[in-house]
């Protein structure tokens, strides 16, 4: 019976030795894996220089963001600012044409007035249409009496009253107002047939910073108010 050959290259004290791989990838070595070069070892990289900054460069980066936050801020405060005086410009305009809306309402309705610093009074008629007659009382009253929200302003208030208390009671209607004297009574000359009107002028300021006799930032609502109660002249 014929033997068979032995491998070539074949040893009994080591199994034998792989062949090549050609463009084949290759296989992975046995044993874990090392960082010290050998067969299996893991390419570890060296790690980066981690550097911090300087004093002088944080300094540096903190004035600038303080400067930048500064500007931020000031630009919101400045609008907030710009916001609370436009809110209270038409607070006070929408309160000065209302209060002029009240007004001619009662005058129309009156049938002679008479007026004085911070106040007008209101004489109702007490006739028919065929012969005209006034109240021997005023029934109702318009006062200015000092704000409460701003120094050298005025507020003003109307009143179911003969005159006017001191502080001014009633339903308040301008507020901001520059003067008190804001009421004038035009009585018409004796056969110019024309009836008696109230000349008013309110004047509202909310720039507490500036005086009431500039015309900075005012807001002025003027009207003459015909009484068609009164008797002509």
């Amino acid at each position: 019976m014929a033997r068979h050959r032995r491998a070539e290259g074949a040893r009994r004290s080591r199994p034998p030795r792989r062949g090549g791989l050609g463009h084949r990838l290759e296989e992975r070595g046995r044993g874990r894996a090392r960082t010290d070069g050998g067969r299996g070892a893991i390419p570890v990289k060296a790690l980066r220089r981690e550097s911090g900054y300087t004093v002088v460069e944080m300094l540096i980066v903190m004035v600038v963001m303080g400067i930048v936050i500064g500007g931020i801020t000031t630009a919101f405060v400045s609008g907030s600012k710009a916001e609370l005086d436009m809110n209270r410009r038409f607070s006070a305009q929408l309160s000065v044409r209302l209060a002029m809306t009240q007004l001619r309402a009662d005058v129309h309705l009156a049938c002679s007035a008479t007026a004085s610093a911070g106040q007008l009074l209101l004489y109702p008629s007490a006739g028919s249409s065929s012969a005209a007659s006034c109240a021997a009382s005023p029934t109702i009253a318009w006062c200015t009496g000092a704000s409460s929200t701003a120094t050298g302003r005025y507020t003003l208030f109307e009143a179911s009253a003969a005159s006017c208390s001191n502080p001014p009671g009633g339903k308040p209607w301008a507020d901001y107002l520059t003067t008190n004297s804001i009421f004038t009574v035009n009585t018409p000359a004796a056969g110019s047939k024309q009836l008696m009107s109230v000349t008013v002028a309110l004047a509202a300021n909310t720039n507490k910073s500036l005086s009431a006799t500039t015309g900075v930032d005012r807001y002025l609502l003027a009207d003459t108010i015909v009484m068609r109660n009164s008797v002509p002249g």
